[in-house]
C-alpha cells in the first residue's frame, strides 16, 4: 500500500522551466516538465510525518470502482526538456514538502485576511472618492480657464 509511483513536481520547479522558456522564445516544442524520478506517496508521508515530527501512515481499501482504471506509474520523460538546455535540478519530494509546508501557514494568514483587506479597500474607494471629486471640481472652477469658457 502507497507504493503507487508519480513523478510529483514542485510548482517553484515548474515556475522555472515556464521562465526559462520566455528567456529562449527561439525554443519551441512539446515538453514533459517534472522531476524524471518517480517517487511513492508513502515517500510523501514520511515527508509530512517528518516535518510535523509526529504521526503515522494509515492505509485504506482501494476503492473497487477505480481498480484497474487507476494508473499507479508516472514519470515524466523530460530528455526532450534537457536537449534544448534546461539543465536546472527538480527538487524531490524530502525536499519540497518541507518547502511547502513551511510555506503554507503563511499563505493561510494572507487568505483569511485578504476579503478583509479587501472590504477596507473598497471601503476606502467609496469614502475617498467623491472627495477626490469634489477636489478635482473645484480646481476646475477655480482656474481662470473654465472661466472663459
Amino acid at each position: 500500500a502507497g507504493e503507487q509511483l508519480r513523478d510529483f513536481v514542485f510548482v517553484a520547479d515548474v515556475v522555472k522551466v515556464v521562465l526559462f522558456f520566455l528567456d529562449h522564445p527561439d525554443l519551441s516544442g512539446i515538453f514533459n516538465v517534472g522531476t524524471g524520478r518517480c517517487q511513492s506517496f508513502n515517500e510523501v508521508a514520511q515527508a509530512v510525518i517528518g516535518w510535523h515530527g509526529r504521526g503515522e501512515v494509515e492505509y485504506i481499501p482501494f476503492p473497487g470502482h477505480l481498480q484497474g482504471c487507476y494508473q499507479s506509474y508516472t514519470e515524466a520523460d523530460i530528455s526532450a526538456l534537457r536537449a534544448v538546455g534546461y539543465s536546472a535540478p527538480f527538487m524531490p519530494v524530502e525536499t519540497g514538502v518541507p518547502r511547502y509546508l513551511d510555506w503554507l501557514p503563511g499563505m493561510l494568514i494572507v487568505l483569511i485576511l485578504l476579503p478583509v483587506v479587501r472590504r477596507l479597500y473598497t471601503l476606502l474607494l467609496y469614502l475617498l472618492a467623491p472627495l477626490v471629486l469634489l477636489r478635482l471640481a473645484w480646481r476646475g472652477l477655480r482656474t481662470p480657464a473654465y472661466w472663459r469658457r
